[in-house]
């Protein structure tokens, strides 16, 4: 099979191969001078930002939606300034969405990255013995952490839920691990689609990550490939529609009365931690630290409040909760704008809306009670499904 190296692709495939294998090489590579090396697909997918960024600049002619976007960033830009009072933390809330801004601008290269399912095939794999080693094995990486420019960075998540370990393999934290193997998953089972024996053990993999969103994501994308052909065009309209009002009106729901003790189902614990607590402390943050209105712009939120202003760090832990702290009513808008999209495309028996709707599964399901952006792959899903609905172009509808 043909290989295509162009830029874009071979940024994504890199971006896999590291995030597979992401604690691996920073304990290893650390203290070395090859140790730059874990920077190399964030530093590639800087470079076709830039690349579309200056393009984008010369245009003549730019869609309207396009515009009201690079419009909402430039002023959730100004705010962020405005809000951290701190031009670096608005700079590290820029490097986070580099990966989401990747997929967004990929996004008419996309066949590219279904022409080598090989690849995908065989670091699942990996994945999932890493995670099934690491049931026996303690890997000498786990809770590995180093400092850079006096600022501590975990090189792997150790941690546990009730006492028990959430592995992650290979990976940086179990998540991250759990993230990766699932959308490895989704592009190895494409092309057939049917349910086989290397999707049923990344399951089991992901299952003993024990990321619950994750779980759910992979428990619904299967019952889609079982029943895709049984399931009417409106039915998965509806159905998509559906997980994105839930993504929303879950931490609205939050905001607007008091919840407490709804379940006593310890699976469901986490979920309603979100809803006592998390998703209520976000609202107080936006609201004290910012408005409602215009948000606390990039930066505002997640990783960049870690560093610094770590005494009021907040993890969002919901997609839109993140959008609505970078740009306020303008996640209304993005919203918006996705709604119409999936309402008005065509729904088509191609591959590439099966990838296109599975991938929305697997960003908004897990976007319920995570904020998905800071997870690289999912962001950059997030970037490509978000281009698919919103752009009207008709080469994403090409049989393959």
């Amino acid at each position: 099979m043909k290989i295509s190296f162009n830029l874009e692709g071979v940024t994504f495939y890199l971006v896999l191969l590291f995030g597979i294998f992401n604690s691996v090489f920073r304990y290893y590579l650390f203290n070395t001078p090859f140790f730059p090396i874990v920077y190399i697909s964030q530093l590639l997918m800087i470079i076709v930002v830039s690349i579309h960024f200056i393009s984008f600049l010369n245009q003549i002619k730019v869609k309207r939606n396009f515009l009201i976007l690079a419009i909402m960033i430039v002023l959730a830009l100004c705010i962020g300034v405005i809000y951290t009072k701190t031009v670096l933390q608005v700079f590290m809330g820029v490097y986070i969405l580099i990966p989401l801004l990747y997929g967004f601008v990929m996004y008419p290269f996309f066949e590219r990255i279904l022409s080598y399912r090989h690849f995908y095939k065989i670091i699942l794999i990996i994945g999932i013995l890493g995670v099934l080693f690491n049931l026996i094995l303690i890997f000498p990486w786990e809770g590995f952490k180093y400092e850079v420019y006096g600022k501590t960075i975990e090189g792997n998540r150790f941690w546990t839920a009730s006492g028990v370990r959430r592995l992650s393999g290979l990976g940086r934290s179990s998540f991250e691990t759990a993230g990766y193997m699932l959308f490895l998953g989704i592009m190895y089972i494409l092309k057939n689609f049917k349910i086989n024996l290397v999707w049923i053990l990344a399951g089991v993999a992901i299952y003993f990550t024990d990321t619950k969103g994750i779980l759910i994501a992979y428990v619904l994308i299967s019952l889609l490939v079982l029943l895709w052909n049984h399931i009417s065009d409106s039915s998965k309209k509806i159905g998509l529609l559906t997980i994105l009002f839930i993504n929303l009106a879950l931490p609205i729901l939050s905001w607007s009365f008091s919840i407490e003790d709804i379940t006593s189902v310890k699976f469901l614990r986490s979920f309603e931690m979100r809803l006592e607590g998390t998703w209520p402390e976000a609202y107080r943050l936006i609201s004290e630290s910012g408005n409602l209105f215009t948000g606390r712009g990039i930066g505002g939120i997640g990783v960049p409040q870690n560093i610094f202003e770590p005494e009021l760090s907040h993890p969002g832990d919901n997609l839109f909760v993140y959008l609505i702290a970078i740009f306020g009513i303008g996640a209304f808008i993005i919203y918006g704008f996705l709604v119409r999209g999936v309402y008005n495309k065509e729904v088509t028996k191609t591959e590439v809306y099966k990838l296109f709707y599975i991938l929305s599964i697997y960003v908004f399901g897990y976007g319920v009670t995570t904020n998905v952006i800071e997870l690289p792959v999912m962001s950059i899903c997030l970037g490509l499904v978000f281009r698919y609905w919103v752009d009207d172009k008709k080469y994403e509808i090409k049989q393959l």
